[in-house]
């Protein structure tokens, strides 16, 4: 295969990869902004996002810690294959 070829199907991969990693950040995400946006039309004098703000910090980092090993193992995966693919051996 030429090699812009291969450049550009590892490309391709890679940006899928990408789309598939992220979801679980993109569900608590949408979850959390409801839930907030719920509570601020609840309690109006309240600055619920301000409030919320180191609670989305921690939340973040505990959505990562849940998810790195298990995106890692899948991620290392993909990518050995895909060079080894790049490096004409697969």
């Amino acid at each position: 295969m030429i090699f812009h070829k291969r450049l550009y199907d590892c490309c391709r991969k890679r940006s899928r990869w990408a789309f598939s990693l992220h979801p679980p950040f993109v569900v608590v995400g949408t979850v959390f902004y409801a839930g907030l946006g719920l509570l601020g039309r609840l309690m109006p004098q309240v600055q619920v996002f301000f409030i919320a703000m180191s609670l989305q910090i921690t939340l973040a980092f505990v959505v990562m810690a849940m998810t790195l090993s298990v995106t890692m193992f899948w991620f290392l995966g993909r990518f050995e294959e895909n060079l080894l693919l790049f490096a004409g051996q697969g």
